[in-house]
């Protein structure tokens, strides 16, 4: 071979190597104008559809904004395919969208701060157009106070974040269950708390998939260090959801607050322990988990930035699809005080070895920014969250949509 082309093969050979998987391909602003800051704070993502919250969303009421979600549709690109407004005819905001659920054809969203709190469902019809279909209220009205302010579900089934609000020490959070298989009729299934009764954030993240459902206790001191949480697992069988087992990481560290991040796809959980040090203070660290052949959880891997950047608060959020997980660092330094960061990691199917893929910054990176305080993921698609940035001269939000190079029409 020529020895100038082969120079240019060779070249080019290691430019593939080392060229960025993802780029930039969109960025998502917020449709009403008279948004405030927080855009896509909250962000989900379920095949073709991604639910975008804005609780600054108007018309503003004189008790704030009402709030909206927006839904958008892949069509090549991203494209707004509605807006899904606060159906109560006195919003105390900003509250609607301050969490949102999306599977298949069921959308619930939180208005937590409407006293006590309540979750709205939505359904998606044959059609393609989506409608009211039923609030979820608490069963212990009394009891609660921001409740649902956040939520999980798989589309049969919606678990219900809720805090005890008169005061009274020595009583945890709660996780309420329902069964959503009719939306219109949402069923309360069971309450959920630790045992035995604390103070405790029980709950503040959830995930569930089928039977299973695992629940966060990220100040959980139960492995022998304060703070270092652990994670519920409960399983649904003919007597209801019953524990099944807590997990812990296997070097569990004080503050590390594992569980402040929490992912469920089949038979693999991802954790975020936000709090976890290496030689430097909070680096943050995500654990992977895997069911073996006889049913146990085992702890595959665990996931920290190659920067190394302390106090960036990663691991929470995370998105995890199959292979492939996203963990937020919105308060990294890496790029400018606050700016944030994302992180992309890939598990070769073939070693089950997980590594980085790539590290993600905001373009351009300013103090404060707070990129990566929400992610999404699909299969090709990676969203990250700035919930400061800069529109039209103001701080309004925006939400940044990343494709891989391999994926067709990148």
């Amino acid at each position: 071979m020529n020895p100038v082309l082969w120079k240019l093969s060779v070249t080019l050979a290691l430019t593939a190597l080392v060229a960025p998987q993802w780029t930039l391909k969109q960025k998502l602003e917020p449709p009403y104008d008279g948004s405030r800051a927080f855009y896509g704070s909250v962000l989900v993502a379920d095949g073709t559809t991604l639910a975008v919250a804005d609780v600054f969303a108007g018309p503003w009421g004189s008790s704030g904004p009402a709030g909206a979600v927006y839904l958008y549709r892949r069509q090549g690109s991203w494209v707004l395919d509605a807006r899904i407004d606060n159906p109560s005819t006195s919003p105390q905001g900003p509250s609607f969208g301050w969490s949102a659920a999306l599977k298949g054809s069921l959308l619930a969203v939180g208005d937590p701060l409407t006293f006590p709190g309540r979750v709205h469902l939505f359904t998606r019809q044959r059609n393609g157009k989506w409608t009211f279909a039923s609030t979820v209220t608490s069963p212990d009205p009394t009891w609660t106070r921001s409740f649902g302010d956040f939520l999980s579900t798989d589309g049969m089934t919606l678990a219900v974040h809720s805090r005890y609000w008169n005061g009274i020490s020595g009583y945890p959070d709660r996780v309420y269950v329902f069964d959503v298989r009719d939306p219109a009729e949402p069923l309360l299934a069971t309450r959920l708390e630790p045992s035995p009764q604390r103070d405790s954030p029980f709950g503040e993240c959830t995930a569930v998939s089928g039977d299973l459902l695992a629940v966060s206790d990220r100040l959980s001191d139960s492995t022998g260090f304060s703070g270092s949480g652990v994670v519920h697992l409960y399983r649904h069988t003919t007597a209801g959801w019953t524990l099944d087992s807590i997990l812990s990481p296997n070097d569990p560290q004080s503050s590390a607050q594992f569980g402040c991040g929490l992912q469920l796809e089949g038979l693999r959980i991802a954790v975020g322990a936000p709090g976890y040090s290496t030689l430097r203070p909070a680096v943050g660290a995500v654990y992977v988990f895997d069911q073996d052949s006889s049913g146990a959880w085992q702890q595959s891997a665990r996931l920290t930035p190659a920067d190394d950047t302390p106090l960036g608060w990663f691991g929470s959020p995370l998105s995890l699809s199959g292979n492939r997980l996203v963990a937020g660092a919105s308060l990294s330094n890496i790029a400018g005080f606050y700016s944030g960061a994302a992180y992309v990691f890939d598990r070769d199917r073939r070693t089950g070895a997980w590594s980085a893929s790539q590290r993600l910054l905001p373009e351009p990176a300013f103090e404060g920014l707070r990129f990566g305080l929400a992610t999404a993921l699909t299969d090709d698609t990676v969203f990250v969250n700035a919930p400061y940035d800069h529109v039209g001269g103001r701080e309004r939000g925006t939400v940044v949509v990343y494709r891989n190079r391999g994926a067709n029409g990148s």
